[in-house]
């Protein structure tokens, strides 16, 4: 019954179906997350393999290569027992006809078929999040990727040269007085971002946000040769990162150590104020045991002084509500986008009255043309500014 032609067909059909769902469904939601290799099976082997095909990948890619082999997987699956099963039936009916291309159109088209399903069921749940919580990307990236926003300002308004830092204002329970515009680094490395980063410093700058996963390490060592000799006037955040991405839950806390001594290194200092958990998708990533000894270990060698996560994922609000009520975080960076995430405000006020956290707002100004905000009381963020000459990420504080 089984190796009936229809019956194969159907059964070819349900099978994508649920394999598009639960693994292509699962890379799919994965992937835009950044780990690096060892948070995916085999993540070592599969990275080797995708640099084969692109030796200057800058971010693991073994998250892309096993959604590509799932979805492969299910084609060959459907048309090797839809050929089999047409094969079968043309010997019943004809036993001499055997020739290796009968039931080849068929199971190709069912091949076809089923990668279609597989990638619709996918999307699904991976883009659009249907059977979890309604939480998929898509409507992260429609908001906070404007694709109308000039990486550089196309004018050079006189108003801009020479400004400088007008303000201070404490960050949460760190008790540092950090500037009105902050430095995100995502994107800089090499001489050109050491200048960008000097010419922070240089006009009062005294908070610099980077990782190791930015440029592949780039902008660690360029913000390395930038601070050079003021180290201790300056607030450095970096991430529990690789630089090939983030680390996953279960990573050992040895791992996670030498991940931030490797970020020191590229820094050229002996500690850094902040590390966050970075791209936080999940409760049991934030809540990971390892990396809370992790911190408790470097903090205790002077290595890090405070802990913080960043989370621009669909589970942002679970994520940060968890975040405060383990009062194990003296700062949290946020996608700022109210249209996204309504309970924002109520969340950022929580986390100022209940555990004086520093919060800083990312990603304004790709969702409002403005600049992203650091909160330092429980108010309302204000409204956007106008951005800066450059798209490097740069924050207002209040």
């Amino acid at each position: 019954m089984l190796f009936k032609p229809r019956t194969a067909v159907i059964g070819c059909l349900v099978f994508s179906l649920f394999a598009g769902y639960f693994v292509v469904g699962h890379y799919l939601y994965k992937v835009p997350i950044g780990l690096d290799q060892s948070g995916f099976l085999a993540g070592g082997l599969m990275h080797e393999i995708a640099t084969q095909f692109k030796p200057d990948a800058m971010n693991a890619m073994s998250g892309v290569v096993l959604l590509l082999l799932s979805v492969l997987a299910i084609g060959v699956i459907a048309f090797f027992v839809t050929r089999a099963a047409v094969r079968k039936r043309a010997a019943s009916i004809d036993p001499a006809r055997r020739s290796f291309l009968t039931g080849a159109g068929a199971g190709a088209g069912v091949a076809f078929g089923g990668i279609t399903l597989a990638a619709a069921a996918g999307a699904l749940r991976g883009l659009l999040g249907f059977g979890i919580n309604g939480d998929g990307w898509a409507g992260i990236g429609e908001h906070i990727n404007d694709k109308d926003i000039a990486f550089t300002h196309p004018q050079w308004k006189d108003a801009w040269k020479g400004a400088t830092i007008r303000n201070y204002r404490r960050f949460g329970r760190t008790d540092w007085n950090i500037s009105d515009v902050v430095l995100g680094t995502g994107r800089i490395r090499d001489e050109a971002g050491e200048k960008v980063a000097r010419a922070a410093i240089e006009r009062g700058v005294n908070y610099i946000d980077t990782s190791p996963d930015y440029s592949a390490a780039g902008s660690e060592n360029a913000v390395g040769r930038a601070i050079k000799g003021q180290r201790d006037k300056l607030f450095i955040a970096t991430k529990f990162c690789t630089p090939l991405g983030h680390l996953g839950p279960g990573t050992s806390v040895a791992h996670y150590k030498q991940a931030v001594e490797a970020s020191l290194g590229r820094l050229g200092t002996d500690y850094v104020d902040l590390c966050h958990i970075h791209s936080v998708d999940s409760v049991e990533r934030l809540m990971d045991e390892n990396v809370h000894e992790a911190f408790d270990q470097l903090k205790q060698e002077g290595k890090v002084r405070f802990m913080g996560f960043s989370t621009h994922t669909p589970n942002l609000v679970e994520v940060a509500n968890t975040g405060i009520d383990s009062g194990r975080f003296d700062v949290m960076m946020l996608a700022y986008h109210h249209g996204i995430w309504a309970p924002l405000a109520g969340i950022i006020s929580r986390a100022r009255a209940e555990q004086d956290m520093g919060v800083v707002a990312m990603k304004r100004a790709r969702s409002t043309r403005g600049l992203p905000t650091i909160a330092t009381r429980p108010t309302a963020i204000p409204r956007p500014h106008s951005s800066g000459c450059c798209r490097i990420r740069m924050s207002h504080v209040r």
